[in-house]
């Protein structure tokens, strides 16, 4: 039970969004949860602080999303939570007065190579080049008073840089970490994506 009173309590410390009062006549009150351990992904540490910060970002591009603010408050829990079965949720909307349940399951961006081509220098030296996408994503968790939906796993990429192998050897993708400022508007257009796509919970 300790669990369930410190959750109590922390529910006092909600954040909103100033605009919550504006759009109530619509009964739709979210409630954006994370249950995405960042520095469980057994990485370098500063990639597990970058997840961290990509999370944290995560969850404020849903509380002010204009999609969601339109049509409702949104509330969002300030604790990591690992339980995400559909009464827990339930129980955790019930206590925060919302209906619906947005729940970050797992979230990644990386470098992908998508594939290698050859050309011809000014030289005629045969070169190689390989092209690298910068890719999100993000598994979410979409639940309401009744039912959870099966998990949504949102995933695009965009083409991010090309490299030249130095003779003889691989060329090797670019660091993420090193990126980082690249991997944030990725992570708010998975949000919108999946807004577009699903929201508000169609």
């Amino acid at each position: 039970m300790k669990w369930l009173l410190l959750l109590l309590m922390l529910f006092s410390e909600y954040t909103s969004t100033p605009a919550e009062s504006q759009n109530d006549s619509t009964g739709k009150q979210y409630l954006i949860i994370n249950s995405f351990d960042a520095y469980a992904i057994k990485a370098r540490k500063n990639k597990e602080e970058l997840y961290a910060e990509l999370t944290d970002s995560l969850k404020l591009y849903l509380q002010e999303s204009p999609a969601l603010l339109k049509s409702g408050k949104i509330s969002v829990l300030p604790v990591m939570i690992a339980d995400t079965s559909l009464q827990h949720i339930q129980l955790l909307m019930q206590n925060a007065g919302a209906n619906r349940a947005i729940v970050i399951l797992n979230l990644d961006v990386y470098f992908e190579n998508t594939g290698t081509h050859e050309y011809y220098d000014s030289d005629g030296k045969r070169k190689k080049i390989k092209n690298y996408d910068l890719c999100c994503k993000v598994l979410y968790g979409m639940y309401d008073m009744e039912t959870a939906r099966s998990p949504i796993l949102m995933s695009f990429c965009q083409f991010f840089t090309s490299r030249h192998p130095a003779s003889g050897l691989l060329a090797t993708g670019p660091d993420i970490v090193a990126k980082k400022k690249y991997t944030f508007p990725m992570v708010k257009e998975n949000v919108r994506r999946l807004l577009d796509e699903y929201g508000p919970f169609n």
